[in-house]
């Protein structure tokens, strides 16, 4: 079956849909979070729910119409973005930066490296071995995680906006800033980050989807 897991900030919960018949999907099971929830993600049938103030919570989804709670985390600051890499977890940590976690073990989840930047870290993917961040009003960052105990970044570009949320393609970096553009970015060279383009008004985009 395709599962569809919904978290929102409104609500203190996670919805976990049967999405297998799009004309007819189902409500299978809900998880009450204890907190706004800004990012879920899902690996082998356990969610990392990204709960700001209140750290990140580990789900065993395996059986969706009983989701039970493995663990919390208490995060070093707000959890906002959560990216998983094989058995690495990436979060945003708002002024804690980035932060690395071993995720081999859900029952036993340990730190393994951290980057403090010098903004509110908001969103984070990850693609081979670089993170990009979307850093606030620092803008975006490129870290190198090669060695994930020891992030470290190659380069940077500040934005006209609050960098927001991040995704990235062939090579090109798409961040959505707060209450302002969409920005293209060339991370080809991983040190020298340069702006391609940028779409005025596109409000206050909270993710981006590239199909």
């Amino acid at each position: 079956s395709e599962f569809f897991f919904y978290g929102s900030e409104c609500r203190d919960d996670v919805i976990i849909i049967n999405c297998e018949n799009v004309e007819d999907p189902e409500v299978l099971g809900t998880f009450g979070a204890t907190g706004m929830i800004h990012d879920v993600g899902v690996s082998e049938g356990i969610a990392y729910l990204a709960c700001m103030q209140n750290g990140l919570k580990i789900i065993n989804v395996i059986n969706p119409e009983q989701p039970e709670e493995l663990a919390t985390i208490e995060t070093e600051d707000k959890a906002f973005g959560v990216e998983i890499a094989g058995d690495l977890l990436f979060v945003a940590e708002y002024e804690a930066g980035l932060r690395i976690y071993n995720i081999e073990d859900p029952n036993n989840i340990a730190e393994l490296g951290s980057l403090d930047t010098p903004g509110r870290a908001k969103d984070v993917v990850v693609v081979g071995e670089f993170a990009y961040l979307a850093d606030g009003a620092e803008g975006f960052r490129v870290i190198d995680i090669s060695d994930p105990a020891n992030p470290a970044e190659t380069g940077s570009l500040r934005i006209q906006a609050d960098a927001w949320c991040v995704t990235v393609e062939d090579n090109v970096a798409y961040v959505g800033g707060y209450h302002q553009n969409l920005y293209l970015i060339d991370v080809s060279d991983p040190e020298n980050p340069q702006e391609i383009s940028s779409v005025w008004g596109a409000g206050h985009p909270l993710g981006i989807a590239i199909q």
